[in-house]
């Protein structure tokens, strides 16, 4: 009688499971960093979608009030204002959903929320980021000894060029210091900028947007080659770390 060689073995050697586990381990390697990508870019899609909201919004103010809109009234902040004044349906899209505390659910913004350092600051603080409040800002009117800050909104000569609202980092570490707006004077003593715009969230981009409504992902390129440069406003690179001025 004659025996059959089997073809399927009963099982796999040491050494195979090895190349296998070595094969998956590498497509781990490769295909991770693609997948953390294609999340943030979901969220940075989010993120432009929130702006251009915000956007809509003061396009409606602007048309209620004869083409002025307001970026601070007796200290309350810009979000506070559109959100209190109901120009806007949801406190989610003042915050960027791939920072703290944007990828936690906000229903008000006269709360506060826990830091990382356990301290807790209020959340209009640490929003998207306005531009402003300088004397060298051609559009705007501080009163009340700047508590009350009024732009010319459609006044602005290069609307589909100006930086308006941008996405800031607070650059002193668990500080709680607002990074709600942005400009050329936000110092701390001996300190780089508490309030700066940020290219680490994105890929190396930061989402604008711009008078006329429109939203682009803006390099430092960008950013240098719009309303901003020569502003003295304050930019932290990619990594987190080196910070430059416009």
């Amino acid at each position: 009688m004659k025996h059959h060689t089997r073809l399927v073995k009963d099982g796999f050697t040491l050494i195979e499971l090895l190349v296998v586990i070595a094969i998956i381990a590498i497509l781990a390697a490769i295909l991770f960093p693609v997948f953390a990508k294609a999340r943030e870019k979901a969220r940075q899609t989010r993120c432009m979608s929130n702006l251009k909201q915000i956007g809509m919004a003061f396009k409606m103010y602007s048309q209620d009030y004869d083409g002025l809109i307001v970026k601070r009234v007796n200290d309350i902040a810009w979000g506070q204002i559109l959100f209190a004044n109901k120009y806007v349906s949801s406190a989610q899209i003042f915050f960027c959903p791939s920072i703290v505390p944007g990828n936690t659910k906000i229903t008000n913004l006269n709360v506060r929320y826990t830091r990382a350092d356990g301290a807790r600051s209020w959340l209009y603080e640490h929003t998207y980021a306005i531009y402003g409040r300088t004397s060298r800002e051609p559009y705007e009117e501080r009163l009340d000894g700047g508590a009350t800050v009024i732009m010319h909104y459609e006044k602005v000569d290069t609307p589909a060029n100006y930086v308006f609202i941008t996405e800031a980092t607070n650059y002193v570490p668990n500080s709680g210091l607002p990074v709600w707006y942005f400009n050329s004077s936000a110092i701390t003593s001996g300190n780089p900028p508490y309030s700066a715009i940020s290219l680490k969230r994105h890929n190396a981009v930061a989402n604008a947007l711009f008078v006329d409504g429109h939203v682009e992902a803006c390099t430092k390129t960008r950013f240098a080659n719009s309303n901003l440069k020569g502003s003295g406003s304050y930019i932290v690179d990619e990594s987190g770390v080196g910070w430059s001025q416009l």
